[in-house]
């Protein structure tokens, strides 16, 4: 997301050290998985989180379901399963531009929970 490029950083990284470790510790019986809990309710956005956004509850059943399938990456919301398909497939690049620019311009002006 716009504005995150810090925290986008992070994830990415975090991503690739998990899924890398997932397959060098697998033989030993250890299981890794990414987590991609979707935009959660918590008191992190200062009681301003975005309509779409999921309980705590709701998040922790989904990661907790993933995780006893021994799923790769799990995405809990059907939004960021959408998202993770599709930000990168070539064709889509300009609906996504599109969209990101609107929620950086929106998170520059000031409005908070902007997704």
């Amino acid at each position: 997301m716009p504005i995150q490029s810090m925290y986008s950083a992070t994830k990415a990284a975090l991503n690739g050290l998990t899924l890398s470790l997932r397959s060098e510790l697998w033989d030993e019986n250890i299981c890794l998985s990414t987590v991609i809990p979707g935009t959660t309710a918590t008191p992190m956005w200062e009681g301003m989180a975005p309509a779409n956004a999921i309980t705590a509850e709701e998040s922790a059943r989904g990661i907790l379901q993933g995780i006893a399938e021994n799923e790769r990456i799990v995405i809990v919301t059907d939004e960021d399963r959408d998202g993770a398909t599709n930000c990168f497939r070539p064709g889509g690049g300009p609906s996504w531009d599109e969209y990101l620019l609107g929620v950086a311009r929106k998170r520059k002006s000031g409005i908070k929970g902007a997704l």
